[in-house]
């Protein structure tokens, strides 16, 4: 009689996958400001440009606004110039070139959506990359950006 117990028991067991249902997880649904993210990326990364020449203005709270002239070369970024507002009594923030490549700039933009952070985001039409960024740690506006011959 015990065998048919501890067999009862072993079965019911093996049934009931030992009282825990298997659930698949159900990913969440990006939000539509992120499903624009991830369309633009792809659409910036698929043209493979390597070399380009961008202006952007950068102001972040607190701080003086920035404009930056960013030269990108094979990936490699350097500032050919970098200036602040109003000139007479402007302090320079200590800025980081590789931080305004177009890569860094949708890295950054990924940040801060993810941070709930976004307050206005557009895109470039033809290149895709985020050409205003405006948030509460900042606002990044791309006013000019040409391909350079690789």
């Amino acid at each position: 009689m015990r065998r048919v117990y501890g067999l009862l028991l072993v079965l019911w067991l093996a049934g009931c996958g030992g009282g825990e249902t298997a659930v698949s997880p159900v990913p969440p649904t990006p939000s539509p400001r992120q499903q624009e993210l991830t369309e633009a990326k792809a659409g910036w990364e698929a043209q493979h440009i390597q070399s380009y020449l961008i202006d952007i203005q950068y102001n972040e709270p607190q701080k003086n606004p920035q404009t930056v002239v960013v030269e990108v070369r094979d990936g490699v970024a350097t500032f050919l110039d970098h200036d602040c507002m109003p000139q007479r009594t402007c302090i320079m923030s200590k800025l980081d070139p590789a931080d305004f490549t177009i890569d860094a700039l949708i890295t950054r933009t990924q940040t801060l959506l993810t941070e709930g952070e976004i307050t206005h985001l557009v895109y470039h039409d033809t290149y895709h990359y985020p050409r205003v960024i405006e948030s509460g740690q900042g606002t990044w506006l791309i006013s000019n950006f040409r391909l350079l011959d690789e």
